[in-house]
C-alpha cells in the first residue's frame, strides 16, 4: 500500500514537471492580456530591418523575415499567417503600409491592438510547409510621415523604432539605417559606422525579444536634403464636345526646405504645357520636358517659393484622345487615366511618390451622361500603388454639331428681328460685345497686390506701435497716410472686380468666391486675435485656445487656397 501511494506521488510530480516544460511552448503571451497560441514548435524567424530616408521628409522601413525550421527533423504544422506590429506612439505617423513575397502582394488585417502597440496580421496566400531545409521569407514595408524635422538651419533631427514588434521573441534583428548624408550625431551605445560608407549606421541584436518597443534618433547637416509635404494634388479633366481633353494639375505644397526644383510626372502625350503659381505663369526657360512613356516636368522654382511654408502650383496641359478615350459604340466612350505613375515620383526625386490627398473630377461635354462617378479621391497615396481612373459615358456627337447650329438659327432669327426693327425706327446702332480683357485681369492681380502690401505694412505698424518701437505721433502719421493709400487702392480695386464681373458668368462666380473667401480670411484673423486677447486675460484654458486656433487656422487656409485658385484661374487666362 505504501509502496503504491509512493508510486502514484512519483508520478504526480512527473506530470507536473512535464507540464511546466510543455506550457510556455504552447501559449506566448501578446501583451496586456491578450494571448495567442502557437504551435509546440514554431519556425526560427531573422528580421532585416532597413530604413530608409525619403528626400521630401518621409521614412520607409522594409522588414524582411525569413522563416525556417530550428532543426532539419522539425516538423512544423502549415503556416497560415504572421503577425506583426509597432510600437503605438507612431501609429499616428504612419501613412501606408504593405506585404509581399517575392513580388506577390499579402492580404495585410490590423487585429486587436494591446496598449502600447498596433498589431497587423499577414495572410498567406496558401499554407506554408516548413519542412527540413525550406525557408519562406516576406517583406513588410511601412511609409511614416512627420519623424523628420528641421532643427535648425540645415540641421535635421529624425526619431525612429529601432525593432519590429513581435508577439514572439525572433533569432536575430539586422538594422541598417541609410542617411543622405554622414550623420553628425547619433547614439552610439545603440547604432554603430562599421564600415567606410560615413552614410550608413547598424545594429545587430540577438535574441529579439517579443513585444520590442525601443525607438532610436540621428542627426544629420545637410544643405541638400529637401522637406516638404505634399498636402493635396488636385486634377481636374475638362473634355469639350470634339474630345480634346484639357488637364490642370493643382498641388499644394507646405513646408517646402531646400527645394529648388520641382519634378511633376505627367500622363503620356501631354503637351501646350504652362505653370503658374501666385506671382503668375513661369517662362519655358525654366520648364525642361522630357517625353517618353509618361511626360517628366522640370521646374525650376523661384526664389521667393523657397523656404515658403505654403505654395500652390497648378500645371495645364493638354492629352491626346486617342491616348485615353475609346469608343465601343456609337455613342459609348470610357476615359482611361493613371493617376500614379509606379516607381517615379512627382516631386523631386524619383523614389517620392507620397500624397495627402488626391481627387480628381472630370467635366464632360453637354449632353453627355456619365455612367460612373465624375469625382474620386483617394487618401495618403504612395509610390507602392498604382492608382487608375475609368469613367464611362454616352455622348452623342450629333448633339455638338445641333448645339452651334441651333445656335446659329437662333442668331439669324435674332438678327433678323433687330434688322426689321431698326427699319421701323428708321435709325441704326452699333451693338459692341464684350471681349475679357487681359489688361484688366493684369490690372486686378497688380491692384490685389499692391493692397495685400498695404495691409501688411499697417499690421507691421501695428505690431511695432503695441511694442513702442515708434513714437505714438509717427505711428499716426504713418497710419494715416496708409489708410489713405488703402482707401483709394480699394476703390479702383472695387471698380475692376465689377468690370471682370461683366465679363460673364465664369467670372462674376469668381469674384463672388473671391469676395467671400476675402471675408472669410479677414473673419478669421479677427478671430485668432480674438482668441489671443481672451487667452491672455485667462478667460479660456491653454487647450480651447488650441482647438480654436486649429479651427480657425484651418478654415483661413481653406478660404487662402480658393483665393490662391482663383488667381491662377486668372493668370492661366493671361496666356
Amino acid at each position: 500500500m505504501q509502496k503504491a501511494k509512493m508510486l502514484a506521488i512519483c508520478l504526480l510530480v512527473a506530470l507536473q514537471t512535464l507540464a511546466i516544460i510543455l506550457l510556455p511552448l504552447v501559449f506566448a503571451e501578446a501583451g496586456n492580456g491578450f494571448m495567442q497560441v502557437f504551435t509546440v514548435i514554431s519556425p526560427k524567424t531573422s528580421v532585416e530591418r532597413r530604413i530608409n530616408l525619403i528626400s521630401g521628409g518621409y521614412l520607409m522601413i522594409n522588414d524582411t523575415f525569413l522563416l525556417t525550421p530550428y532543426n532539419f527533423s522539425d516538423s512544423i504544422p502549415p503556416l497560415t499567417s504572421f503577425i506583426v506590429g509597432l510600437p503605438k506612439n507612431y501609429s499616428s505617423n504612419l501613412i501606408y503600409y504593405s506585404a509581399d513575397s517575392d513580388g506577390e502582394k499579402l492580404a495585410v488585417t490590423p487585429v486587436e491592438n494591446a496598449d502600447n502597440f498596433v498589431w497587423l496580421n499577414i495572410s498567406f496566400p496558401k499554407p506554408i510547409e516548413l519542412v527540413g531545409n525550406a525557408t519562406y521569407n516576406f517583406t513588410m514595408s511601412y511609409v511614416f510621415s512627420g519623424l523628420i524635422a528641421r532643427k535648425s538651419g540645415n540641421l535635421f533631427h529624425v526619431d525612429f523604432p529601432l525593432y519590429p514588434s513581435l508577439t514572439s521573441s525572433a533569432d536575430h534583428c539586422n538594422v541598417t539605417v541609410m542617411l543622405p548624408v554622414a550623420a553628425s550625431s547619433y547614439p552610439r551605445e545603440i547604432l554603430s559606422n562599421k564600415t567606410e560608407n560615413p552614410t550608413v549606421l547598424y545594429n545587430f541584436t540577438s535574441p529579439l525579444a517579443s513585444h520590442a518597443n525601443i525607438s532610436s534618433w540621428v542627426e544629420f547637416s545637410t544643405s541638400t536634403f529637401e522637406l516638404f509635404e505634399l498636402k493635396e494634388m488636385r486634377r481636374e479633366i475638362v473634355i469639350d464636345p470634339w474630345g480634346k481633353i484639357t488637364v490642370t494639375d493643382f498641388y499644394h505644397i507646405i513646408s517646402m526646405v531646400n527645394v529648388y526644383r520641382i519634378t511633376f510626372i505627367l500622363p503620356k502625350g501631354a503637351s501646350d504645357i504652362s505653370i503658374y503659381d501666385a506671382y503668375g505663369k513661369y517662362k519655358q526657360s525654366q520648364i525642361l520636358v522630357n517625353k517618353g512613356n509618361y511626360t517628366e516636368v522640370d521646374l525650376t522654382t523661384r526664389d521667393l517659393l523657397r523656404e515658403s511654408s505654403n505654395v500652390k502650383l497648378a500645371v495645364s496641359y493638354t492629352l491626346p484622345l486617342w491616348e485615353y478615350i475609346t469608343k465601343s459604340g456609337w455613342q459609348d466612350y470610357a476615359l482611361n487615366i493613371n493617376i500614379t505613375k509606379p516607381k517615379v515620383g512627382i516631386i523631386s526625386k524619383p523614389e517620392t511618390w507620397i500624397v495627402k490627398k488626391i481627387k480628381v473630377s472630370v467635366s464632360l461635354p453637354e449632353g453627355a451622361i456619365s455612367q460612373g462617378e465624375i469625382e474620386k479621391e483617394w487618401l495618403n497615396v504612395t509610390k507602392l500603388q498604382n492608382l487608375d481612373f475609368s469613367l464611362k459615358y454616352q455622348y452623342n456627337i450629333l448633339w455638338a454639331a445641333f448645339k452651334p447650329s441651333l445656335w446659329a438659327g437662333l442668331a439669324m432669327g435674332l438678327v433678323i428681328l433687330i434688322f426689321s426693327l431698326i427699319k421701323i425706327a428708321g435709325k441704326t446702332e452699333v451693338y459692341a460685345a464684350t471681349v475679357v480683357s487681359s489688361e484688366t485681369i493684369r490690372k486686378f492681380i497688380e491692384l490685389l497686390e499692391e493692397r495685400n502690401r498695404i495691409v501688411s505694412e499697417i499690421e507691421s505698424l501695428d505690431q511695432q506701435s503695441r511694442r513702442r518701437k515708434i513714437s505714438r505721433r509717427h505711428y499716426r502719421l504713418q497710419r494715416r497716410t496708409l489708410e489713405e493709400r488703402l482707401s483709394i487702392i480699394q476703390r479702383d480695386f472695387s471698380n475692376i472686380k465689377r468690370e471682370i464681373e461683366s465679363f460673364g458668368a465664369r467670372y462674376a462666380d469668381m469674384m463672388r468666391r473671391f469676395e467671400t473667401a476675402t471675408v472669410d480670411v479677414e473673419t478669421m484673423n479677427r478671430n485668432i486675435v480674438d482668441v489671443e486677447s481672451r487667452y491672455q486675460r485667462g478667460e479660456i484654458s491653454s487647450e480651447a485656445r488650441k482647438k480654436l486656433l486649429d479651427e480657425y487656422g484651418r478654415n483661413k487656409e481653406n478660404a487662402e487656397s480658393i483665393i490662391d485658385e482663383i488667381l491662377i484661374r486668372l493668370k492661366e487666362d493671361l496666356r
